[in-house]
């Protein structure tokens, strides 16, 4: 994915606030970019462009040399499961636009509801569930859509600890056997060094790039006790 000179802004107060203003990036094809910047600099309105929540004044979004929106899957902070609808029915109505089949629909949201553990749960309704339970169905669903590209917008943050590093570690086992593009926001350096090929660091608004790390290390073999991966963490990494 090529991000090229992308641009938006917004009114408040009457007046004019540039969040993007010529942003650039190029995303290599089935790779994690994990985006470390300070609160309110743009990173979840770059995901919104991305997806086309949001319209961008200018610039463009291009996948393998083309210009193309949708085919995109969005795992937020938050499950955001319908709560009338039971895990397995969360997971395969997303799924209508691309498998017509309704039993192929079940039969993939089964698949990735068996992946993440949840398979005895399929029929359980979300608040019968714990918050862990609930973002691994997220998770599940994420995967099952046959997206493109994929955006995070920081859905670890709201976890406690044990909780937090088990779903990192069952994400990265899944993005492992389903690789896509995929565009992480995160404040948490230890997150994004566990998970990303490529961590960015990002400018207070007008968001811009003023610094970026490749991570060489297998994602398998990363652990936050070695001292390899831990040193490639910088002081200006750090943002509240």
């Amino acid at each position: 994915m090529i991000i090229d000179r992308l641009t938006r802004s917004y009114i408040h107060d009457e007046q004019r606030i540039e969040v993007l203003k010529d942003f650039s990036l190029t995303v290599e094809v089935d790779s994690i970019v994990a985006l470390v910047g300070p609160s309110g600099c743009g990173k979840t309105t770059l995901l919104r462009l991305i997806s086309a929540l949001e319209q961008k004044e200018s610039g463009t979004i291009t996948y393998q040399g083309e210009e193309r929106e949708g085919s995109v899957s969005y795992l937020f902070q938050e499950p955001r499961l319908l709560p009338w609808f039971t895990l397995v029915q969360n997971i395969s109505i997303p799924l209508k636009s691309h498998f017509q089949l309704k039993q192929e629909r079940l039969e993939k949201a089964l698949e990735f509801l068996s992946l993440v553990d949840l398979y005895e749960f399929r029929n359980a309704y979300p608040h019968q569930l714990s918050g862990g339970m609930r973002q691994r169905a997220a998770i599940a669903r994420s995967f099952a859509y046959p997206s493109h590209t994929m955006l995070l917008d920081e859905p670890f943050q709201s976890l406690d600890a044990d909780l937090r590093w088990s779903l990192v570690k069952e994400f990265s086992r899944l993005y492992d056997d389903h690789r896509r593009t995929t565009l992480f926001v995160t404040h948490d350096i230890q997150e994004a060094l566990l998970l990303a090929d490529t961590v960015v660091q990002l400018s207070k608004r007008p968001m811009n790039i003023i610094g970026s790390t490749e991570i060489k290390i297998p994602r398998e073999q990363r652990s936050l006790r070695d001292p390899s991966l831990l040193s490639l963490i910088a002081p200006s990494y750090t943002y509240p």
